[in-house]
């Protein structure tokens, strides 16, 4: 071990007289002490010549300043299995050019890098469900040999599309705050359209709700509702939107072309067979309780409680048999009212 000494006396290592302090001995050191740096140095460049290029992975910060491979493999199936179920509700409108069908337990390295390469091209396309489809395979392939660089760089990603949809929002909540309803509700389209898979797009909904109170937007609003149903295939929930949009705001252009979807769906044999079958379904499980309740009330003399049941019944199920029944009782409470009218005599004045 080195001796140390005061300037001037003598040094050793080991006992060994190796100089004197501030004289031979001080150029002596430095000599020893590059040596040393130099040997760490060649050391350090073999470990890392070890590893391959791909096997080291890199850690680029995303946006926002997050750095890239935070998800832990429990945050990945989750988003995952949101993806999927928003994926399911939305059956009707096409793929996302994604899909890529990577099976993390029997995918190799060369399978790895081409669905990475498939996802950045989706995401330079600014097609970010098919991005996120092919990435959150890659990204769960970090255990491969030689995957790991592309499963860091794949969450990155992820994270880096949930802060773009974060931005969003707060682009829209922002508008909303500023007084621009039509700005916000344009900001949530782009949302809801390219970033439907993220964890955010559920707070958009909530936006979207008091987005509805802007008499200037609120008819867009419900016809966006409309067009998604309609877009996802679930044309009668659709068409009692575009209904709903012409009877609420008769003379607004929304109207006009919730009337004009309206009258392709009932043209297209199969979509106007499915508005047939939903609103059946649909009339199955709503209606028998609504008029239950109706009669409940007739029966109890509350034909004040009972006509606004019986009209809900004919307004949303109009085509259904259930309609024709309560349209029916509407007719006899009329006649009713109208014989009590004539029978009772006038009040007289004093």
């Amino acid at each position: 071990m080195f001796e140390e000494k005061t300037a001037g006396t003598e040094y050793r290592m080991d006992g060994i007289p190796y100089g004197r302090w501030g004289v031979r001995g001080d150029s002596a050191m430095r000599r020893l002490a590059c040596i040393g740096i130099l040997t760490g140095c060649v050391i350090a460049l073999a470990v890392s010549g070890a590893y391959s290029e791909e096997e080291q992975p890199a850690e680029p910060k995303a946006r926002g300043g997050r750095h890239r491979g935070q998800l832990t493999d429990e945050q990945l199936q989750q988003l995952k299995d949101r993806f999927a179920q928003r994926q399911a509700e939305r059956a009707g409108q096409g793929g996302t050019g994604g899909a890529a069908g990577l099976d993390p337990k029997k995918a190799n390295l060369t399978l790895v890098a081409e669905a990475f390469k498939a996802g950045e091209a989706a995401f330079k396309a600014e097609n970010y469900p098919g991005a996120f489809e092919y990435l959150v395979d890659v990204a769960a392939c970090a255990h491969i040999q030689g995957a790991a660089n592309f499963s860091n760089q794949a969450r990155g990603r992820i994270l880096e599309m949930e802060k773009m949809a974060a931005d969003k929002l707060e682009e829209a909540r922002l508008k909303k705050l500023q007084g621009d309803g039509p700005g916000a509700l344009e900001v949530l389209k782009i949302l809801r359209e390219k970033f439907y898979f993220t964890k955010v797009a559920d707070e958009a909904g909530n936006l979207l709700q008091a987005l509805a109170s802007d008499p200037r937007v609120a008819a867009s609003v419900d016809m966006m509702a409309a067009e998604e149903s309609d877009g996802a295939g679930r044309y009668a929930e659709a068409a009692g939107r575009y209904e709903s949009v012409m009877k609420k705001y008769p003379e607004s252009v929304q109207a006009l072309k919730a009337k004009l979807r309206l009258e392709a769906m009932r043209k297209d044999e199969a979509i106007a067979a499915a508005i047939k079958e939903g609103v059946d379904k649909s009339a199955e499980s709503t209606c028998p309780g609504i008029l239950a309740m109706a009669r409940n009330f007739v029966a109890n003399g509350r034909q004040d409680k009972a006509r606004p049941l019986f009209q809900k019944v004919v307004d949303g199920f109009p085509e259904s048999e259930y309609a024709k029944e309560a349209q029916k009782a509407l007719d006899e409470m009329d006649a009713g009212a109208r014989k009590k009218e004539s029978v009772e005599p006038p009040e007289t004045q004093e």
